[in-house]
């Protein structure tokens, strides 16, 4: 299926508790940074920058966290095809006024 042609797609991870993101106590985020890795096939197949975001795997947090530099930095990698799944979505989830679990549900194609 050329997933491209379809549009919008609902892109996530079979194990979605082996990875996460946190913030700690009532802080409000007001900013931050994406970091992007080369895209794996999947992703790929979708993206036309060829890139996805940078997924830390839970076992890698500490390191990330409290390592040099350069360290972190190789735990950038591209997430494994095998642990990814995706598909299309409505155009609703483009539009910030829509809030609802309608917006990752699965359309026909």
């Amino acid at each position: 299926m050329n997933l491209k042609a379809t549009g919008y797609h609902w892109v996530g991870e079979l194990d979605i508790s082996a990875n996460g993101i946190a913030s700690e106590g009532e802080d409000v985020i007001e900013s931050c940074a994406l970091l992007t890795v080369p895209a794996n096939r999947l992703i790929a197949e979708i993206d036309d920058d060829q890139q996805m975001p940078a997924i830390l795997h839970r076992e890698d947090y500490d390191e990330w966290l409290t390592s040099t530099a350069s360290k972190a930095r190789s735990l950038l990698r591209t997430y494994p095809l095998e642990r990814m799944v995706t598909h299309p979505v409505g155009p609703r989830v483009n539009y910030p006024e829509f809030d609802d679990a309608e917006l990752i549900r699965p359309i026909r194609q």
